[in-house]
């Protein structure tokens, strides 16, 4: 029996492909006799795709253009204490996920402040598949503004080609850590969720899924030993 990190894995690698039935074969493959586990893969995967097809008709057209570029290179995410990204300057690597690797980072100039910077993990072979998937993004994280959900505060593309988020650093603990290192009560943790609840509807009332929500990705912010408002 596979595990969640391992099947999660196979999810990314699935979007990866392009045609459909090559995303079968793959997951076919992968899941072997558990059909069961292939049929929960495939509704992920077809999801991601449901969310996409929500763009508006040039977008769809531009996408068309970009599978036809030439391949280019693929550019690391994982980026050293010290290296320079547009602005802003890595301090420390936080976390790395299918889509990319997730940096803390300052920022001096307009504003001193600190940021999260995440940077988009290129498509394999075609560059311009990946600058697509980072304009999808872009616009949908721009419509969401809520209380619960990561501010992106900036969005471009370094020196180099290195395409990135910069978004608000959140100073806390996964959902489970904060809950568990203070005993929580049912109660208290149903409360805690309810605000997940709300964040993930804003995001389904815009047309955007997550598709990889776990309790690593969710984070509370704390000041003072407790959780901000």
């Amino acid at each position: 029996m596979p595990g969640i990190k391992e099947v999660e894995a196979w999810f990314h690698e699935a979007l990866e492909f392009s045609d459909s039935t090559q995303r079968s074969r793959f997951l076919e493959a992968r899941c072997g006799a558990d059909r069961k586990l292939f049929k929960q893969l495939m509704k992920m995967v077809e999801a991601d795709s449901r969310q996409h097809a929500l763009l508006d008709e040039p977008t769809k057209l531009h996408h068309d253009a970009a599978m036809a570029t030439p391949a280019t290179p693929a550019l690391s995410t994982e980026l050293p204490p010290g290296t320079q990204l547009g602005p802003f300057e890595i301090v420390r690597t936080i976390g790395k996920g299918g889509m990319g690797t997730v940096h803390e980072a300052i920022q001096e100039q307009p504003i001193e402040r600190r940021v999260a910077v995440k940077v988009i993990r290129p498509t394999p072979g075609n560059s311009a598949l990946t600058n697509e998937r980072f304009m999808r993004e872009r616009e949908a994280l721009s419509r969401l503004q809520h209380p619960n959900i990561t501010t992106i505060l900036d969005a471009g593309i370094d020196e180099d080609g290195r395409l990135f988020f910069a978004m608000e650093l959140i100073d806390g603990e996964s959902i489970t850590g904060y809950c568990d290192a203070r005993q929580l009560t049912i109660t208290e943790r149903i409360r805690i969720f309810e605000k997940v609840c709300l964040a993930i509807h804003h995001a389904h009332q815009r047309g955007i899924l997550h598709l990889d929500i776990k309790p690593g990705n969710l984070m509370i912010q704390t000041v003072d030993d407790a959780p901000v408002p």
